[in-house]
């Protein structure tokens, strides 16, 4: 239940200079930047990304840019996974894209192996990142059930709902709803239904 998907991104020569407006999903990601000169813009404020990195969820659009040819690589994850296997708080990655070192230096190292040594063998890739998540020891605590549980509802009613229903759904108050949805998902969960619902409007 940690991942929802795979992806491979490339730039050849001709693709470059690349732009695109990145509409947030919901879904954080561990991806490896593979190349130079790829940033995004969040609000005016330019980050250039590159090596082993982590999204956090992002409240609105941002901008991504990539000035030469290159790939990436990654994993979109679940709304709690980050919690469940950095067991931090996710909102401390809300709106922005880290190296993973600054989270975990020990889960860095394990990633960025497997990035780095099967970056040309991508069914081999595949296996070695399961064969790490399934491994690792995750932080599956009462809130961290409660919170899935809301998200689960929340992507069962296609983000068509209130936080008030969500509330109901998984018998918390609303202050201590939005206190470890925050820590755990990295937005509130006003926001996230929102986001949620306008993404699959689209």
């Amino acid at each position: 239940g940690l991942v929802k998907n795979l992806f491979y991104l490339s730039f050849s020569k001709d693709d470059v200079p690349f732009q695109s407006i990145i509409l947030p999903l919901g879904y954080p990601t561990i991806a490896f930047i593979y190349g130079d000169k790829q940033k995004i813009v969040y609000k005016e404020k330019e980050s250039f990304i590159k090596g082993l990195v982590i999204t956090g969820q992002f409240y609105g659009t941002y901008d991504y840019q990539v000035k030469e040819k290159g790939f990436n690589i990654g994993i979109v994850l679940h709304p709690t996974a980050l919690y469940k296997i950095f067991k931090t708080d996710v909102s401390k990655l809300t709106n922005q894209i880290s190296s993973i070192n600054k989270v975990n230096k020990v889960l860095a190292d394990k990633f960025e192996t497997i990035f780095i040594n099967y970056k040309n063998d991508i069914s081999t890739y595949q296996e070695k990142i399961f064969e790490l998540l399934e491994s690792l020891p995750l932080n599956l605590d009462k809130d961290v059930i409660q919170i899935d549980e809301a998200i689960n509802y929340i992507i069962e009613k296609d983000g068509l709902l209130h936080v008030k229903d969500v509330i109901n759904k998984v018998l918390i108050s609303q202050k201590s709803l939005e206190t470890k949805f925050k820590k755990i998902v990295g937005l509130t969960p006003k926001k996230f239904i929102r986001q949620y619902r306008f993404m699959n409007l689209i």
